[in-house]
């Protein structure tokens, strides 16, 4: 079954069938954690890196934010048996943003912002594709916790806008 995440959502899944899909990546960061051992995936399309700059939307939409996105993230995952020593952790995504001249950096600043949490918390991730000037689409399999990117140029996204 597929499961679509939508900016600030997240999803966690344990179906070896399920598939987790988000799309339009750009300064947009998809965290993914995989325990293999329960065969869990979680997904997260994360906009911004700070939830202090609206506290009210990150109660609502904590995968909005890297740092409640994380948290809520882990949360389920321990909740549900993992062993963090047995999650996997994957970065897709913070490119510099469609305009010309990104003064904000919300790419950059929202992989800090994960990097930052997962330090914290004693992990590494394992694979990324992150930063450039091109938007993904992330596909996820529960099954294997596989990974199928799809980059698209940003200019050609802006082109089809």
């Amino acid at each position: 079954m597929y499961h679509f995440v939508g900016v600030g959502d997240f999803v966690i899944v344990d179906g070896i069938d399920d598939i987790v899909k988000t799309f339009g990546l750009g300064s947009c960061v998809a965290l993914i954690i995989y325990c293999p051992v329960r065969k869990i995936l979680g997904m997260s399309h994360i906009a911004l890196p700070d939830s202090s700059i609206d506290p009210n939307k990150a109660m609502i939409k904590p995968g909005y934010f890297a740092d409640t996105a994380f948290c809520q993230m882990m949360q389920e995952f321990v909740l549900r048996g993992c062993d963090k020593n047995n999650l996997q952790v994957q970065l897709y995504g913070g490119a510099q943003a469609v305009w010309d001249k990104d003064i904000f950096n919300i790419g950059s600043r929202n992989l800090a912002a994960l990097e930052e949490r997962l330090l914290c918390y004693g992990l590494g991730y394992n694979k990324t594709d992150t930063g450039g000037h091109y938007s993904r689409t992330v596909e996820v399999t529960a099954a294997t916790g596989r990974v199928n990117l799809i980059s698209h140029s940003l200019a050609q996204w802006r082109k089809n806008k």
